[in-house]
C-alpha cells in the first residue's frame, strides 16, 4: 500500500443490496465505507483494498451512534437496532455522487424495560443522522458528520455517549495512541492492547483526540474526533475473529452530554483506513486546517451525600467537575429549586488516578442547611455549566432529611 497524503483520484457512490457505499481511490489503492440500511445506516465496513476493519457481528456493533442516561435507567436508543437484531428504521436517505446521508430513529437496545421483547422492538425518542463524505485532500480518509436530536420532552441526565462507538475486528487489536502532555509535537506513541471484557477498562488520556486499532502489519482503522474529550475507553471482546465474528475490539471517545428536551449533539469524526503512520500525518494536517467548537457538557460527579442516605443539619454537597474548555459554575438544587452556588476549584489531585493528567483544582463543595426543608424524602441535583454554555445536569441524589 502506498503511504500518501496526495489528493484522492476518484470518488464514487454505489449500492449493493441493503448497503450504501462511498469509495475513494488513490493510485492502485481503494478505500471504501459501507452503511447498512437494514441496521439504521450504521457503518459496517471501512476497508482498504478489500480488507474490512469493522466488526458487524450484530446490530449493536459497527461504527454507530447510541445514547445513554446518567441515572442508570435502561434508556439506550441505538442507531443499528436492538439486541434481537431488529434494525432501526431509516427515515430518510440521500445519495449523491460523492456523499451519503441517512436519518434513523433508534430502537432501544433492550426492549423489555419499555414493554417490548424478542418480537416487539421499541422505538425511542432520538433521531440519529450521519453524512459521509470523502476528504478530497487525503487518500483513504472519510468525514463523518453526526447529529443526534432528542425530540422527547423528558430529561436524560449527563453521561458518556457513543458518538460514535467503534467496533473493530479481533485481529485488529493493536491500540495506537498518543497519551502524553505535549500534543501536536510528533511525540512518541503508545502501543498496547485493550482490557478483556469484564475487567477494569481504564480511562485513556488522548489529547490529540485520535486512536488507531491495527493488525500485526500496522494496517487498520484510525479515528480522529477533533471535538471529543481528552479521554477514550474500550474493551476487547474474546471470540472468533473476522468482520462477522463474535470477537471484537470496542473503542469509544468519552463524549459527555445531557439530553434535555429538544437538545442536539452534533460533531464530526474522521475515519482513516490503512497504516497508522499515514493516518497520523493526515490527522495533523486536519488539525491545522479545520475549525473546532466545543460540543460537550462537563464531566462531573456527586460524591456526597450518598444516594438514599439520611441527612440532618448542615450537609456538604461535594464532588468534582472538569471540562475541555472551563467550568463556569456549579449549582445545587433541592427538589428542582436552586439552593445555592457551590465553591469550585478545590484540590482533587486524587482524580488523576482514574483520569490521567486531570487538573488538580476541580473539586466543588456546597454547605446545605437541611433545616430549611421539611423532614422526609427529597432530591439533590447538581448542574455544571461550562464557559461555552453547555449545561451538565447530573443524576438526582435521593435523600431523606431527618432533623
Amino acid at each position: 500500500m502506498t503511504l500518501t497524503t496526495e489528493p484522492i483520484v476518484s470518488v464514487r457512490t454505489f449500492q449493493s443490496g441493503s448497503l450504501l457505499y462511498l469509495e475513494s481511490s488513490a493510485g492502485a489503492d481503494v478505500a471504501r465505507v459501507g452503511m447498512e440500511t437494514a441496521w439504521g445506516g450504521s457503518i459496517v465496513e471501512v476497508s482498504l483494498n478489500g480488507e474490512n476493519f469493522v466488526n458487524a457481528h450484530d446490530a449493536g456493533r459497527e461504527v454507530q451512534l447510541a445514547q445513554f442516561d446518567g441515572d442508570g435507567t435502561p434508556w439506550n436508543p441505538t442507531q443499528g437496532g436492538d439486541i434481537y437484531n431488529h434494525g432501526s428504521p431509516i427515515l430518510a436517505q440521500t445519495v449523491t455522487g460523492d456523499s451519503i446521508y441517512v436519518k434513523t430513529q433508534g430502537l432501544n437496545f433492550s426492549p423489555e424495560p419499555f414493554g417490548g421483547g424478542p418480537a416487539q422492538p421499541i422505538l425511542q425518542d432520538t433521531y440519529a443522522e450521519m453524512t459521509l463524505t470523502a476528504v478530497a485532500d487525503h487518500a483513504f480518509t472519510f468525514k463523518l458528520h453526526m447529529k443526534v436530536t432528542h425530540f422527547g420532552t423528558d430529561l436524560h441526565t449527563n453521561n458518556f455517549q457513543d458518538s460514535p462507538a467503534v467496533y473493530c475486528n479481533l485481529e485488529d487489536g493493536k491500540l495506537v495512541i498518543y497519551e502524553n502532555t505535549l500534543p501536536w509535537t510528533n511525540g512518541a506513541l503508545t502501543f498496547s492492547t485493550l482490557t478483556d471484557l469484564g475487567g477494569h477498562a481504564p480511562r485513556i488520556y488522548t489529547p490529540e483526540h485520535w486512536f488507531a486499532l491495527v493488525n500485526e502489519h500496522d494496517i487498520g482503522l484510525s479515528v480522529f474526533e477533533p471535538a471529543s474529550a481528552f479521554y477514550f475507553s474500550g474493551v476487547r471482546v474474546p471470540g472468533d475473529p473476522g468482520p462477522t465474528g463474535f470477537g471484537a475490539n470496542y473503542f469509544d471517545p468519552m463524549a459527555m452530554f445531557t439530553f434535555s428536551p429538544n437538545s442536539i449533539l452534533e460533531g464530526d469524526a474522521y475515519l482513516i483506513a490503512g497504516d497508522y503512520k499515514h493516518a497520523r500525518q493526515v490527522i495533523y494536517n486536519l488539525h491545522n486546517h479545520i475549525a473546532v467548537s466545543d460540543i460537550m457538557t462537563p464531566l462531573a460527579v456527586v460524591e456526597q451525600p450518598l444516594a438514599n442516605s439520611q441527612i440532618a443539619g448542615k450537609v456538604n454537597v461535594s464532588g468534582w467537575a472538569l471540562d475541555d474548555t472551563a467550568v463556569s459554575s456549579v449549582d445545587v438544587y433541592v427538589d428542582g429549586v436552586l439552593a445555592g452556588n457551590a465553591t469550585y476549584g478545590e484540590d482533587r489531585s486524587d482524580v488523576g488516578k482514574d483520569f490521567p493528567h486531570a487538573p488538580a483544582a476541580i473539586g466543588y463543595s456546597f454547605l446545605l442547611d437541611t433545616s430549611q426543608y421539611g423532614n422526609g424524602a427529597h432530591t439533590i441535583e447538581v448542574r455544571v455549566l461550562d464557559s461555552t454554555g453547555h449545561l451538565a445536569i447530573l443524576a438526582q441524589v435521593p435523600v431523606t432529611i431527618q432533623n
